[in-house]
């Protein structure tokens, strides 16, 4: 199929074919992405979006395009709003993801479910999130990267180092010159930082330039054949990272050095620029050595 670039609205709800057999769900407002791979016999998935109503759409989406069943779906990485739907495919498709992920998963369990219906920002939201019923844990795991070939085509997943979280991966389909990015990009978004290892995530930016095809998906907003997304998406951090380091080491409260940032100069283009005290907020807490989320608040007593 000839590709045609994606229409202005960067964050529609969508399902485009973007190469031949490769399609991208777009769940809309800057909701996660999903991406989904067609052949003969079946359908290879990467990420299943958020909650029951969310992933009931996004199938609902893939049979419009085909009635063959899903049997294999990639995390991207652990988050919720990437991994909560997965409970509407598998099983009995398997899943696939880096060995941080299941790991991270396990050590959260099933509470995971209530600790993330607790981070919405509506009822509407929180609502949602708790019907999700169970958390699915990957089948496969891998370290470094893997092969997969969905029949003939095949798949690349690599793992750079902690980022976005410690199991970010990238998802490429060479023949189609298709890289899935998950969260180690938002289109022109600011980005969640919940579990983020800024240093790190600075520094895959870098790296991932080496696997860069034509077509780029990232974890929120639309596709694009826009390369400068990635050395932006670095630079809106080294921004902030640079500033939070600066505040943390003057002994500057972090609302103070958010209250100082002229965002707007630079970056009054993004999408969510209002959650950026977030940032900085994670930002000091990793400059500070605090530890990542659990969910000892949501266990039930044994």
């Amino acid at each position: 199929m000839a590709v045609i670039h994606p229409p202005a609205d960067a964050y529609r709800q969508a399902c485009e074919e973007i190469a031949d057999g490769v399609f991208v769900y777009m769940s809309g407002r800057g909701g996660p992405n999903a991406s989904f791979v067609v052949g003969r016999e079946g359908v290879l998935l990467v990420d299943t979006l958020m909650t029951p109503r969310m992933s009931l759409a996004l199938r609902k989406a893939i049979r419009r395009v085909t009635n063959k069943p899903v049997r294999l779906t990639i995390y991207t990485h652990h988050h919720g709003d990437h991994v909560l739907g997965c409970e509407r495919f598998a099983p009995p498709g398997l899943v696939v993801a880096h060995e941080n992920a299941r790991a991270r998963l396990e050590g959260l369990g099933q509470e995971y479910i209530a600790l993330f219906e607790s981070w919405r920002r509506t009822p509407q939201d929180a609502r949602e999130v708790a019907r999700v019923k169970r958390v699915v844990y990957p089948d496969i795991t891998f370290k470094d990267e893997l092969t997969l070939y969905h029949e003939d085509l095949r798949i690349e997943l690599k793992y750079l180092g902690p980022a976005h979280t410690s199991n970010d991966i990238l998802v490429r389909i060479p023949e189609r010159e298709v890289l899935i990015l998950g969260d180690l990009v938002a289109y022109k978004m600011v980005p969640g930082m919940r579990d983020s290892r800024t240093a790190g995530w600075i520094a895959r930016l870098d790296e991932v330039q080496a696997w860069v095809p034509r077509l780029l998906v990232p974890g929120h907003g639309t596709w694009t054949e826009d390369q400068e997304i990635i050395p932006e998406a670095r630079d809106f951090l080294v921004e902030l990272w640079e500033a939070s380091k600066a505040g943390y080491e003057a002994g500057q409260p972090w609302e103070d050095v958010y209250a100082e940032l002229d965002l707007s100069r630079r970056w009054g283009h993004f999408h969510g620029l209002n959650r950026t005290h977030e940032v900085i907020r994670r930002m000091y807490e990793e400059l500070a050595g605090a530890p990542d989320y659990d969910t000892a608040a949501f266990r039930k007593p044994r």
